[in-house]
């Protein structure tokens, strides 16, 4: 039969105030109403008023439930390796303090407990559970602990966004994932907008971007120490977490195109509108279209300007009616968009004249 022992950590009155005398960490602890922790320590249970953690005003937690806190004053360290708490660890425990009792909604001081209750799950083994008094009814703080070890859980997720990107001038290129919003971009190149990542396309070439996480918070973590009591620890954010993303995105040049029509031997403009031509992108098997239609006019001025532009790749130009007096071309005019061309491409197509004789 397990013997069961309980304890007050705390004055009649409901809160302690340790001062500070001999070290340099003032404690103090405020009872929550009809609140117990239950804690097995070998084969005890050790069953007490529960109450929140203050260190030097901070909010603090115990890291160790097989010991009582019973010290008047601790030693606080920014070390936590005095406890055999890894970087890595560190950086955890910062997390579920974060999103822990304090977050936004997260007041009710259950979550003082959930969050309590998921560190002393991560550092060691032990029974531990909450009820509403001395051998009273089992508090069920699951739904408190599920909210902070989700939100700790997405947190950690890296937004999901390929390492090689390729675009072209003035084309949109956004990106959204919730994880953004934890992120700041280290360069002119990209913004960043609630959930969304703009990167800028306004000028060619191959850019490189990292996207380092914001600190949650601008405060230390401390650990504080004292023979025989137990070890407590106020969370900030360490410079251990480094998240970085890095991002390479070649911006490319778009090209317009104007189709010029040429008599072959006189190497002057052909200045007609019965011109008809079509366009194929042999790249993207498909034929472009000015105004919805595939079947393009070129007027009077024997000069044609495309108003949308052409992506790198390989092109040609049908003709489906010739310029009046002049041959119909049998095969189509082939013709590449490169990177290097720049904003807009001459293309200059000729037409071989009829051939009249007279009898």
């Amino acid at each position: 039969m397990k013997k069961i022992i309980i304890f007050v950590v705390c004055c009649l009155m409901g809160i302690i105030n340790v001062s500070a005398e001999e070290y340099d960490t003032e404690v103090r602890y405020e009872f929550i109403d009809n609140i117990y922790s239950n804690r097995q320590i070998g084969e005890e249970i050790y069953t007490g008023k529960q109450g929140i953690i203050y260190a030097n005003e901070l909010l603090a937690y115990c890291l160790d439930p097989h010991l009582i806190l019973n010290s008047e004053t601790y030693t606080s360290s920014s070390d936590f390796s005095i406890s055999n708490i890894t970087n890595e660890k560190l950086n955890y425990l910062e997390l579920v303090n974060y999103f822990g009792y304090g977050y936004i909604g997260r007041t009710d001081p259950k979550y003082y407990l959930a969050t309590q209750e998921i560190i002393w799950e991560y550092l060691v083994e032990s029974e531990i559970y909450w009820t509403d008094g001395q051998d009273g009814e089992v508090i069920n703080i699951d739904y408190y602990k599920n909210e902070i070890l989700t939100d700790v859980v997405n947190y950690q997720r890296i937004p999901d966004i390929p390492e090689y990107i390729e675009t072209y001038q003035n084309h949109e290129l956004i990106f959204e994932d919730e994880n953004f919003k934890y992120y700041e971009p280290n360069m002119y190149t990209g913004t960043i907008e609630g959930n969304k990542l703009i990167l800028s396309t306004q000028y060619k070439g191959t850019h490189k971007l990292t996207l380092i996480r914001k600190p949650i918070t601008t405060k230390a973590s401390y650990i504080y120490v004292s023979d025989g009591s137990q070890t407590l620890a106020t969370f900030g954010y360490s410079s251990n977490i480094s998240d970085e993303i890095n991002i390479t995105y070649k911006v490319k040049t778009l090209s317009k195109i104007r189709v010029i029509k040429k008599d072959i031997n006189t190497k002057e403009i052909i200045q007609n509108n019965s011109l008809k031509i079509k366009i194929y992108d042999i790249t993207r098997d498909c034929y472009l279209k000015e105004n919805n239609n595939e079947i393009i006019t070129i007027g009077e001025t024997g000069i044609y300007e495309s108003s949308f532009y052409l992506e790198e790749g390989k092109y040609h130009i049908e003709e489906v009616e010739a310029p009046i007096g002049y041959k119909k071309l049998t095969k189509p005019f082939t013709f590449n968009i490169y990177e290097y061309n720049g904003p807009s491409k001459d293309i200059i197509v000729y037409n071989n004249p009829e051939q009249y004789s007279i009898k």
